[in-house]
């Protein structure tokens, strides 16, 4: 597009700046010439603009079906969660489960690490729609495990055993 873009400038900058001293009109001949080249140029201009037209025409088909996805239960997911329902998750590091653990993590980590039922509450004030079952995960345990971000650390406590975690 951009030498297209190129070549149309050039051939202004021909037809204002030079078309007369190329051309000099002033016999038959000259003239025919000067008709054939502005004949080539109305080609070269049509064809530009019909691409441009194409172009114009698929970034707004693009527009619609970007907003008619973002419109939808699939969207709104992909843009509150990181993730679209049903597909595999490729890059658990961009996905808002993940994000929330480390921020959970940045802010009630004891000696680096982060206790897990601390970290569930903390994001359920922020995120209280955020749930393990959105990734396709039974327990937040399951997150941890699965997106193979964190290390954990299971310690017994008086009420039982505790899951404290940290980031790789």
């Amino acid at each position: 597009m951009n030498e297209k873009l190129k070549q149309l400038v050039e051939l202004r900058n021909e037809l204002v700046h030079h078309f007369l001293s190329r051309f000099a009109l002033n016999s038959e001949t000259s003239c025919r010439e000067a008709i054939s080249y502005l004949s080539t140029a109305a080609s070269t201009i049509k064809s530009n603009r019909d691409t441009l037209i194409s172009l114009l025409t698929a970034f707004e088909e693009a527009k619609s079906r970007f907003l008619e996805f973002f419109d939808s239960p699939a969207g709104k997911s992909f843009y509150c969660y990181g993730i679209i329902p049903g597909e595999p998750i490729d890059n658990w590091e961009t996905t808002t489960i993940i994000q929330q653990l480390k921020f959970a993590e940045s802010s009630i980590a004891k000696d680096g690490w982060a206790q897990l039922n601390e970290a569930i509450h903390s994001i359920g004030q922020r995120w209280p729609g955020l749930s393990p079952k959105l990734y396709g995960c039974s327990s937040w345990r399951e997150v941890i495990h699965r997106s193979q971000l964190f290390e954990v650390d299971k310690r017994p406590s008086p009420s039982g055993v505790l899951t404290w975690y940290r980031s790789r």
